[in-house]
């Protein structure tokens, strides 16, 4: 009896450590003390993440002391946004006080990717010079490859992994000439045209496979457009500017909204539940990914939890949405009655002479105040089971630049009464679900306005890769299976 029951414990204890094994092999844990000891992350699987994604699975700043890497290979970096000193590891590693030099309580970002796939950049021809870190599979634009130490037109060779195929691209997104190699490349004169030092992105895929999968969800894209404008935009220049085409064009099933310019959120909601019941028809599709951006994200939640759409939403992604009202309003509705009447009439001919229809910027304005937002949207709009919510937001480092001179005024204000903020949405303001961060840019930009988020003007963000930044997020709703 004795050795049946030894065998028994045995066997639970064996189930429970190929349990634990098992769920762990589908990523890299990291832990908060040496030996695999403490509080541990969930398993993160491959990709690249910066402090704010990698604390949606657990992981806390400055504060990971040993990892198992479970079969990957992980490159960690002391600063966010894969910045400073990084070290490189293929196999478990119990002591980060072992490692030269120390990387205790020092990891804030890092890139993890299945060891022996992708490919590697070379500086020189017959792979020479500075090599970039091996990047696994995917779409890359400029600013992505630079995060594993890839130069814009500086690249002489390539190193590809067997099985594994490349298209590179003379210009960043994916555009101008492509040359397409399906093994390694030790000379890029030899390439016809000569892509020596011209490469800015790239596309690495499984041979065998459709290279433009990157954002191929499961379910079609809606974007929703915010106040002010609508999806055809004046003059021809849409809402989403070269958004759209882009994700189309990494495989995505992109279908873009139009509501009102100027309306109450419950006016634009209805018609968002009225598109997008028509792409549900037109795709066969059982649910869709919603991108809104700004007021375009509150349509979309109120049509979610008030409409009865949750059943046919699998993910709402807001993108410097005022999930929790913005001062700039309140401040317009509270000046005295005849003069803030007057720009609310002003704001609404105007509105109705460039797109027509039935124009009101005093509700819009009304559903966007704080109090409203905090007194009655917010309580009367709960976030739905079975639908995925995230969030982005992003900061203004300084007015210095034509798209960013315009939110002088809003800025400073809402600066004032929110702290750090695009120009008209705050850090405050913008998260809502999973918070996946802010994009701040570059200080040689002056940080990322209200408009650069949805790739205005005119595709010209500087120093912000918006195109980039939207190829990523749709990227990861594929990966989570939307």
């Amino acid at each position: 009896m004795k050795k049946i029951l030894v065998l028994a414990c045995m066997l639970i204890v064996t189930m429970v450590f190929a349990t634990a094994n098992s769920a762990s092999a589908n990523g890299v844990v990291f832990y908060q003390n040496i030996n695999y000891g403490g509080t541990a992350t969930q398993p993160i699987p491959p990709g690249c993440y910066t402090l704010s994604q990698l604390q949606g699975f657990g992981f806390v700043n400055d504060w990971a002391s040993s990892v198992q890497t479970n079969g990957y290979t992980v490159v960690m970096y002391a600063n966010d946004n894969f910045g400073g000193q990084s070290w490189t590891l293929s196999a478990n590693t119990p002591d980060f006080t072992k490692l030269s030099p120390n990387a205790n309580d020092c990891i804030s970002s890092v890139q993890i990717y299945k060891a022996g796939s992708g490919a590697v950049f070379y500086q020189n021809a017959n792979y020479g010079g500075t090599a970039t870190q091996p990047i696994p599979p995917g779409s890359y634009t400029l600013n992505q490859l630079q995060a594993y130490g890839f130069v814009n037109d500086w690249a002489s060779s390539v190193k590809l992994n067997s099985g594994y195929s490349i298209i590179m691209y003379a210009d960043d997104n994916f555009e101008g000439q492509s040359w397409t190699l399906t093994a390694s490349n030790a000379n890029f004169t030899t390439l016809s045209p000569n892509a020596n030092d011209t490469v800015s992105s790239c596309t690495i895929y499984a041979s065998g496979t459709n290279p433009a999968t990157a954002c191929q969800t499961v379910y079609p894209i809606v974007l929703s457009h915010g106040m002010g404008y609508t999806a055809g935009g004046l003059l021809g220049i849409g809402y989403w500017y070269n958004i759209p085409s882009t994700l189309t064009s990494n495989g995505a099933n992109v279908f873009i909204s139009n509501q009102t310019a100027m309306a109450s959120t419950a006016d634009r909601a209805a018609q968002l539940k009225t598109f997008v019941q028509q792409v549900l028809a037109t795709t066969g599709a059982s649910k869709v990914n919603i991108i809104g951006h700004s007021q375009g994200g509150l349509d979309a939640r109120y049509m979610i939890s008030n409409l009865g759409m949750a059943p046919y939403v699998a993910s709402l992604t807001t993108v410097c949405s005022p999930n929790r009202g913005s001062s700039v309003a309140d401040v317009l509705l509270g000046l005295n009655q005849d003069l803030g009447g007057w720009i609310a009439d002003l704001t609404t001919d105007v509105y109705t002479w460039l797109f027509g229809g039935q124009q009101n910027s005093l509700a819009a304005a009304q559903y966007l105040s704080v109090s409203y937002m905090t007194n009655t949207f917010n309580p009367n709009t709960p976030n739905m089971s079975g639908v995925y919510y995230q969030s982005w937001s992003a900061t203004i480092d300084f007015p210095c630049i034509l798209d960013k001179t315009i939110f002088i005024a809003s800025g400073a204000l809402l600066y004032f009464y929110e702290g750090d903020n695009d120009g008209l949405v705050s850090t405050w303001s913008a998260p809502w679900g999973a918070y996946r961060g802010n994009q701040g840019g570059s200080v040689l930009g002056c940080g990322v306005s209200h408009v650069n988020m949805c790739d205005q003007f005119l595709g010209v963000t500087p120093y912000f890769d918006c195109l980039g930044f939207y190829v990523s997020m749709v990227n990861g709703l594929k990966s989570a299976g939307f």
